[in-house]
């Protein structure tokens, strides 16, 4: 395995890491996390829950287009809790601007050169769609240039911003209804009529696998005793399920938080229910966790099992929460960021003595979202006057 340091302008962040993959990669990744003191599974990974087996899997292929991402200390953030220490896992800094490119990756790079030149077909509110045509071109290189032709399902609540940089990647765009949920079954039933491999945003093992690859990194990168408590955005509960089963595998003490917008919280109610629900939702500064799950997604069960805790947030602590967020670190981020940012700053009297990591999961924010989050907040952008709140 290479490894190749990534600049970044991010004060205080280390380098993000380019790992050039090999047979190697996943024994090297448990050699390291051995050495900061965690359980590290086993060879053949036997006793894992399967997401987490397809994380421990996915670390021999994604590092041929997805960084290693750095942590971000956040004093800001740690004086809110006395004796704490808080890191941000700056995924912003990941291929495509977002976490999604791991899973897009492991999913792509599974398949047979005949499954790829069959096509590919994805419903997004943006990330995914990003991951997935930065995959199939990746895959394409490496497989000698084969044809992997990309469609993409998207709500019509996406934002323009996300939609002209897709239509500039030359994507092959599907509009249908208002919500994922929506896209989603369209694009599995097209899919189905057409042969071509259907790459679900979340319920899918390998690319729920591929967003646990995030947990490998934590793993390596903080020492046991030095990480005690994550927060994990969550939408349809691909990341959540990914980093929770890699984690409670090496410890089942880490206290995995689920933050998700009171907006939209449809996997919080459903794990409360035991079952998918059909919950009412509104849209959200958090366009990456807005929306319904499709019945019978395999997330419910393993974020029912391993997340420990939920919390919600108004969109006013979401939209602060971006702006304090940009302000302290330097780095974009989006609303679904701010979704775990605003859950910590909820809970930090409770976070005493206790050392976080919040999951900066993406940073392809608009100039017209930041302008949405500056408005909800009732806060002025350097330079303008000031502003009154919108309703929370």
């Amino acid at each position: 395995m290479r490894v190749t340091p990534i600049r970044t302008s991010a004060t205080g962040c280390r380098p993000a890491l380019r790992v050039t993959a090999s047979a190697e990669t996943r024994i090297l990744f448990q050699s390291r996390v051995k050495q900061a003191g965690w359980k590290a599974p086993r060879e053949d990974l036997k006793g894992l829950h399967p997401i987490a087996r397809e994380a421990w899997t996915s670390i021999h292929t994604i590092y041929s287009i997805c960084f290693e991402t750095p942590l971000l200390a956040a004093p800001w953030l740690a004086d809110l809790a006395d004796e704490s220490t808080v890191h941000l896992k700056c995924e912003t800094r990941q291929a495509t601007g977002s976490f999604k490119a791991r899973g897009a990756a492991h999913k792509l790079f599974s398949l047979t050169d005949e499954e790829l030149q069959r096509g590919v077909v994805a419903a997004s509110t943006g990330n995914h769609a990003l991951a997935v045509l930065a995959a199939a071109k990746s895959a394409s290189a490496q497989r000698g240039g084969i044809p992997v032709p990309v469609r993409i399902y998207l709500p019509r609540t996406v934002s323009a911003a996300k939609v002209e940089r897709l239509h500039e990647l030359g994507a092959t765009l599907v509009t249908v209804g208002d919500d994922c949920v929506e896209a989603e079954a369209q694009a599995r039933r097209d899919a189905a009529a057409e042969r071509a491999t259907y790459v679900s945003p979340y319920n899918d093992v390998q690319v729920a696998g591929g967003q646990g690859s995030i947990a490998v990194e934590l793993l390596e990168q903080l020492p046991r005793g030095r990480l005690d408590t994550v927060f994990v955005p969550v939408g349809g509960g691909g990341l959540a399920a990914g980093i929770a089963s890699v984690l409670k595998a090496a410890d089942p003490a880490i206290r995995v938080v689920g933050c998700q917008p009171a907006a939209s919280d449809v996997m919080r109610q459903s794990v409360a229910a035991g079952r998918v629900v059909e919950a009412d939702w509104r849209p959200t500064l958090s366009e990456g966790t807005v929306g319904g799950l499709e019945a019978g997604a395999i997330t419910l069960e393993p974020c029912s099992r391993f997340v420990d805790e939920w919390v919600v947030v108004s969109e006013r602590e979401i939209a602060n929460a971006v702006i304090d967020t940009v302000t302290h670190s330097g780095m974009q981020v989006e609303g679904a960021t701010g979704v775990a940012v605003a859950a910590f700053q909820k809970l930090a009297p409770q976070m005493h003595g206790r050392h976080c990591v919040i999951i900066a999961c993406g940073g392809n924010m608009s100039s017209s979202g930041m302008d949405a989050v500056y408005r909800v907040a009732g806060r002025a952008r350097p330079g303008e006057m000031p502003r009154e709140p919108a309703a929370a």
